[in-house]
């Protein structure tokens, strides 16, 4: 997993440059066999992180991988929300947009 310490949590490389909004460094992860875009850290995955942190364009990067599940992401998200949780509930609507914007037939 290559763990890396992001505000005292541990998430994966391909997380934490999704944080920072790397997009560069996200790429050149992207391109290493047998990455999983997919891991869940405390629930979140990269592409829930790029989210909730406006990093637009890695967010982009990381639907536009066929191997990242943002259908199954987005489930997720909507199951672990709080229905106050305004912002949160933000996010996953706008990253399900951009995911069927970046993903039609």
């Amino acid at each position: 997993m290559n763990a890396c310490n992001v505000g005292g949590q541990k998430y994966t490389k391909l997380m934490a440059e999704s944080i920072d909004g790397n997009v560069d460094k996200v790429k050149a992860l992207l391109e290493v066999p047998g990455i999983d875009l997919n891991i869940q850290v405390e629930r979140y995955t990269a592409l829930m992180l790029a989210v909730n942190w406006g990093k637009t364009e890695v967010v982009k990067l990381l639907l536009a991988d066929e191997r990242c599940d943002a259908l199954w992401t987005y489930v997720m998200r909507i199951d672990s929300l709080c229905l106050e949780d305004y912002y949160s509930i933000l996010n996953v609507v706008v990253m399900f947009h951009i995911y069927l914007c970046i993903r039609k037939p």
